[in-house]
């Protein structure tokens, strides 16, 4: 069985091997040349040859292959998920079991994402094309319609996880059954990592010097310029549907080929202007209950969103839907949590119910201070305008100069004008002189570094008890120190370690990370690697996690791809 593709300038007939349904190939050509003509010839000789097509159709142009070429017969039973002739609506969460499902019950479809934001597209085609390489072993073929938008040159965002799933399949899918064609108007912004790797080129009119010169690139890796002259020579005039055929590894194969007429409908057609468009009337007929009970209910979950437009085609599927009475098990994967992803939530939750707690009462504490006295306290006279220091304070009789003179005594809970977390914060940079920055800070003094935690410091800094803004090192100043009065110094060497371990400002993977640095010694260090194994652990996200956490509080020493050591002052 071979793929009847065109004619040559000889008037032979031009085939393509079946094997072709696992190769990898690019077609490339300016808006308007026939490269959607011709992906649509390549997807009817797949059908014909019982071959399973997977078309993604950013335009929505590919939904004419249901029809006839005169639109009055059933073409073939493509399956369409969205866009604006959908049999089923496409979700943007909906990559993982649609490719599950087509690996499953392989059957040819259009992807249809013309509906979905960019954004969008690339979440779905993301979980969409990791899932298909991942479990798929039967022959199906690829095509990625206007494949630069999910395969860029330079990736942004969600574009970095597509482009790099896109890379497996063009690269290694043929040892999973996968074939791809790519297609593209603007061949100089596909990712050449993409485009280079693809074994077979048809080419059709391009223009722009750029497009050209990726061509050129594309020979440049899989032939020679001195063969190639004649196909670029003739790029920026071949007329409309003739397409130059190269593939020097498989088959040996160089022409310049004229496509056959298609088949099916040309829904990718450009309106002339005058011309009514004309619309199939006939499609071919496809079985919803094949696609399976996770398929299905993606109507349940699109439903409110669709566009109107759709409304009554979901309400045709929701009649269809009892009717599935045996549909094949698919295995879906249901991701677990690691251990040390439960205990990092777990232990951050419990940090944002303290921070909200200690927000609450602050605030209720500045409630009070600035709310008027009934019976203002004559004993403390309200300064006059232009009076105020900037070591004045607001009091309930008024305010109250602070000078070196005037300062009252602290007690053992200092001036008590602190709520708890503050003095959990004054006390951590009474601890260390040398000033803390945000991150260590706000773990020592037990707290995640938040919006609650920010306004501890803003609090703080109102009062003029910390110096340093929130991106620098912040210190305790002689008012702070007053305002705390005694505290517990921070322990030294063993006992300092002991703390760490037991005190709960750290969680309990932190902890016996830490613990088994220490137990090294002073001078003995471990790779990351190592470290994560002696602790019980995989080296993974969650584990850098760790490690960064232990780097910020101080008490570790070393990049993750550098020796690993406990901090000196751990040790007597």
């Amino acid at each position: 069985m071979k793929l009847h593709i065109g004619t040559t300038p000889r008037g032979t007939e031009f085939t393509l091997p079946l094997d072709y349904v696992t190769q990898s190939a690019a077609v490339l050509a300016k808006r308007g040349a026939g490269k959607t003509y011709t992906t649509d010839v390549i997807v009817e000789e797949l059908m014909e040859c019982g071959q399973v097509p997977i078309i993604i159709d950013p335009t929505g142009a590919h939904w004419g292959l249901k029809s006839s070429a005169d639109g009055k017969k059933p073409g073939y039973p493509v399956y369409v998920f969205g866009g604006d002739h959908a049999d089923l609506p496409l979700e943007e969460t909906s990559g993982e079991i649609i490719a599950q499902s087509l690996v499953a019950n392989p059957f040819p479809s259009v992807i249809d994402t013309s509906l979905l934001r960019k954004c969008a597209t690339n979440r779905f085609l993301g979980q969409f094309f990791e899932t298909l390489y991942r479990l798929n072993r039967v022959p199906l073929h690829l095509i990625c319609d206007e494949c630069d938008l999910y395969a860029p040159q330079r990736p942004f965002g969600d574009e970095a996880r597509t482009l790099g799933a896109m890379e497996d399949i063009v690269r290694r899918g043929r040892i999973k059954g996968i074939g791809c064609t790519l297609v593209s108007q603007r061949p100089a912004v596909v990712n050449k990592n993409v485009l280079t790797q693809c074994e077979m080129l048809f080419t059709m009119r391009l223009v722009h010097p750029k497009d050209i010169d990726a061509v050129k690139e594309w020979v440049a890796v899989h032939g020679d310029l001195d063969t190639a002259k004649q196909m670029i020579s003739d790029l920026p005039a071949l007329p409309i549907g003739t397409v130059w055929i190269w593939c020097p590894g498989w088959g040996d194969i160089f022409e310049r080929v004229k496509i056959r007429a298609r088949r099916t409908f040309d829904s990718s057609a450009t309106p002339k202007p005058g011309q009514v468009m004309v619309k199939p009337k006939e499609f071919a007929e496809v079985d919803v209950k094949k696609l399976g009970a996770q398929i299905i209910a993606t109507v349940e979950r699109a439903k409110a969103d669709d566009p109107r437009a759709l409304r009554a085609e979901i309400a045709r599927l929701k009649k269809a839907v009892p009717l599935v009475t045996e549909t094949k098990e698919v295995r879906v994967e249901v991701p677990v949590l690691h251990p040390l992803e439960v205990e990092s939530i777990n232990h951050d939750l419990k940090q944002c119910a303290l921070t909200l707690k200690d927000v609450g009462d602050m605030f209720e504490r500045l409630v009070a201070r600035f709310k008027p006295s009934h019976a203002p306290n004559n004993s403390h006279p309200v300064a006059t305008t232009g009076q105020l220091k900037r070591t004045d304070r607001l009091t309930e009789g008024g305010v109250q100069t602070r000078t070196s003179a005037t300062r009252p005594e602290p007690g053992n809970d200092g001036n008590g004008t602190l709520s708890g977390a503050e003095r959990k914060v004054l006390t951590v940079l009474a601890q260390h002189p040398e000033g803390c920055e945000k991150g260590k800070l706000a773990l020592l003094s037990g707290y995640t570094y938040s919006g609650g935690f920010r306004n501890i410091l803003s609090s703080l800094r109102s009062l003029s008890f910390i110096r340093g803004m929130n991106e620098q090192t912040m210190t305790i100043t002689e008012l702070g120190a007053e305002a705390l009065g005694p505290y517990d110094p921070l322990p030294t060497g063993s006992e300092l370690a002991h703390y760490w371990l037991t005190s709960g400002k750290l969680s309990n993977a932190e902890a016996s990370v830490l613990r088994v640095l220490i137990e090294q010694g002073r001078l003995a260090g471990m790779t990351a690697t190592e470290l994560a194994e002696a602790a019980g652990y995989e080296y993974s996200g969650g584990f850098r996690n760790i490690l960064s956490t232990l780097r910020t509080a101080g008490v570790i020493s070393g990049k993750n791809t550098d020796v690993l050591k406990a901090s000196e002052n751990l040790f007597d």
